[in-house]
This record gives C-alpha cells, sequence and structure tokens, in this order.
C-alpha cells in the first residue's frame, strides 16, 4: 500500500517499509538562494583580499626588486606570490570548515532541517575553488603589472597606482 500525504510544508510518499522526503519548492528557492548569496560574499572576500595584496606588496618592492636584479623571471616571481596566496587559504579553508562543520552546523540543523544536506562538503569545496580562481586571478594580474616596473624603480620605491 501506498499513499501520498502532505507534512507540513513537505509532502512524504509513504510504503510500509520507507519515507522518502520530498523539499518544497519554497525550501529549495530558500537553499538556493542562500547558496548565491555566499558566492557572492566570496568573491568579495577574493577582490578584498587582492586589495590587501596590493599593500604587501608595497612593502615588499625592495624584496622584489633583488629577485629581479638576481635573475629570476617575473613569471617565478609571480608564481610565488600566488603560491604563497593559494597555500595560506587553503589553510584557512581547512581551519573554517572544521569549525563550521563541527560547532555552527549542529546549531544550524536545528533551525533549518535541509542545512546538513544542502550544505555538504562538495559544496564547501567548490565555493573555496570559485574564490581561489577569482584570488589567483587578481592577484596574478597585480603581481604582473608592479613587476613591469624596472628593479630601479622598484628600489627607490616607485608607488603603484
Amino acid at each position: 500500500e501506498i499513499r501520498l500525504s502532505l507534512v507540513g510544508s513537505e509532502m512524504c510518499i509513504r510504503d510500509r517499509s520507507y519515507d522518502i522526503p520530498t523539499v518544497s519548492v519554497e525550501t529549495e528557492y530558500f537553499y538556493t538562494t542562500n547558496a548565491w548569496l555566499s558566492i557572492a560574499i566570496i568573491l568579495a572576500a577574493a577582490v578584498n583580499l587582492a586589495a590587501l595584496y596590493k599593500s604587501v606588496l608595497m612593502s615588499r618592492r625592495k624584496t622584489l626588486a633583488i629577485f629581479r636584479l638576481t635573475g629570476a623571471s617575473k613569471l617565478k616571481i609571480c608564481g610565488m606570490c600566488l603560491a604563497e596566496t593559494a597555500g595560506i587559504s587553503a589553510i584557512v579553508f581547512i581551519v573554517a570548515t572544521v569549525l563550521f562543520k563541527f560547532l555552527i552546523m549542529p546549531v544550524l540543523s536545528d533551525y533549518y532541517p535541509y542545512a546538513a544536506t544542502v550544505i555538504s562538503t562538495k559544496t564547501y569545496v567548490l565555493m573555496f575553488l570559485i574564490y581561489l580562481a577569482v584570488t589567483i586571478v587578481i592577484i596574478g594580474a597585480i603581481v604582473l603589472r608592479y613587476l613591469s616596473k624596472t628593479p630601479v624603480t622598484l628600489l627607490r620605491g616607485g608607488e603603484m597606482k
């Protein structure tokens, strides 16, 4: 015997052996909207990090000039900067994911029953990859533009505009 019943805002197909819960359109829209808002926030964070990295480049201008004078290519220096940014971002991502998964998600699941299903580890990784890609593109462009100056200009303190 299979019967269809409406429980709250969820529709369940009832069978003697199991229940199959389905999500209502309003609930799905809520979680989709939250996912898009999260993506917008991580894009803003990537741009913010790139703006912060511009000041890091200014403080390292002499080091970058010495690298250039000793024969390091622009791409090698850019790769070092991007590896540093990606490494720090990965460490922060792992710590934030563990904290979210074990401290915030249990509380969140009490208010949003589908949160654990919708916000999975796969979602975290996808959002991190989007963040990392945007960060690498923006910081890479800033570093290469900064390194287009001559080493002498960098040593003298040539400001980046």
